[in-house]
């Protein structure tokens, strides 16, 4: 039986190599790497995107995985207004600044649109201080201020949402008289819960990072000559400001997730499985048959290896792969029981994309897999780093065993010839 499921190499896949002299005999080295890997997508359910430096916003159609739209709620908090009440202020306009932070995926050449709305609801965590990319809050489905532009996320720039003039001069009408909406952050977020940042989702543009959000209201200064602008900002409660991501699957496979303790096989994905930051896809792999490697007598593990192949021209400088990501120890139910995660390097084939791979030493893993007395599903979760698995839409196409460059597991053993 263990024959079906480990294939020794042999020829230019397999290396005898004499070492040592042990024991009275000559220590040899081999490998295998047809043991049999299991590749699927699974989901978290909810990852935090409040209290960050960061808020993500745009829309686009991923060729496999569906469009991603990313929209931000933001809460504003009062701020002091005293130099407003001078009768040689002049209103000019009232906009949400939205500094790049240099994050970009997807294409950013083309041109993208942004609608501000008004939050009617507390922007609050629940019981648990969070929000997530989950969470939502009502807001008002009429936009009170709009911008489209071609986005430059890599320079020191800000994109400006004005809003309208009627609530911008009303706005700087109670803000110059003092009124009570402006005395206390209470009073303040009773007059204005916020916003919501909703991207356009009719077209295919770039999802792009932004931080230190605020709403400034510019005005004339015409105590010099000529008469100056100047503003005055409100800043934005990072804790009370999140990102919210929707995920429209057109596989119906990746739309059946009930909670993250599920996992979907490549065999429904096209023979692909998939990462997916901000939407919360990580990849799992599985290799059930490590246990029957303890039948072999005379058979010494030494070192594994597991390369994790992508998808050939999945990528490109607009979806370029991250350098590293994490992988993580966890049961058959997605629970990670490892306290510790592992950093796995990527090894970029740049000419012809074939050897692309992700690769990562897993001999802990193997040995103890191998020294497991119950049967168990233990298997790997491999996911980016936190804050770019939280707040970034990266995507990762898999390859499973059915391709030509196909995810493997080297396993290099020692052997004792008497």
């Amino acid at each position: 039986m263990l024959v079906l499921l480990f294939c020794f190499s042999c020829g230019s896949d397999s290396s005898r190599i004499g070492l040592d002299v042990f024991g009275g005999g000559s220590l040899d080295a081999s490998y295998i790497d047809s043991a049999t890997v299991r590749i699927s997508t699974v989901k978290f359910d909810s990852l935090i995107t409040s209290s960050a430096d960061r808020i993500l916003l745009g829309s686009n159609k991923d060729a496999r995985l569906g469009r991603i739209t990313a929209l931000s709620y933001l809460q504003v908090s009062v701020a002091d207004v005293d130099v407003l009440d001078d009768p040689k202020i002049a209103f000019d306009y009232l906009a949400l600044v939205l500094p790049y932070d240099g994050y970009a995926y997807y294409d950013t050449t083309a041109a993208m649109t942004l609608k501000a709305h008004f939050a009617l609801e507390d922007i609050e965590p629940g019981k648990d201080d969070n929000i997530y990319n989950t969470s939502r809050f009502r807001t008002d489905p009429l936009p009170v201020g709009s911008v489209t532009f071609v986005p430059r996320p890599h320079q020191q720039d800000s994109v400006e949402i004005r809003l309208s003039s009627s609530f911008g001069q009303s706005f700087y009408q109670k803000a110059a008289a003092g009124d009570e909406e402006f005395q206390s952050n209470e009073e303040f977020l009773e007059y204005l819960k916020g916003f919501a940042i909703i991207p356009d989702t009719t077209g295919s543009s770039g999802i792009i990072g932004f931080k230190n959000v605020s709403l400034r209201l510019y005005y004339y200064d015409r105590n010099v000559v000529p008469a100056e602008q100047k503003s005055v900002s409100f800043t934005v409660n990072t804790a009370n400001t999140s990102t919210r991501i929707i995920a429209s699957r057109d596989n119906p496979y990746l739309k059946s997730f009930r909670s993250y303790k599920d996992k979907v096989s490549s065999v429904y994905t096209h023979d692909e499985s998939y990462i997916q930051s901000g939407a919360g896809l990580a990849l799992r792999i599985d290799m059930p048959y490590l246990r029957d490697l303890k039948q072999l007598t005379n058979f010494y593990v030494t070192r594994a290896i597991l390369d994790v192949y992508t998808v050939r021209r999945s990528y490109n400088g607009l979806t370029a792969l991250p350098e590293t990501l994490r992988m993580y120890m966890a049961d058959r139910r997605n629970d990670i029981y490892s306290a510790s995660s592992y950093e796995v390097s990527l090894l970029e084939d740049t000419d012809l994309q074939r050897d692309t791979r992700y690769s990562v030493d897993v001999t802990g893993f193997v040995k103890s897999q191998m020294e497991l007395q119950a049967f168990n599903e233990n298997g790997l979760l491999f996911l980016l780093t936190d804050k770019d698995f939280r707040l970034g839409t990266d995507r990762i196409y898999f390859h499973s065993k059915t391709h030509e460059y196909q995810t493997r597991l080297r396993i290099y053993y020692a052997t004792v010839n008497e």
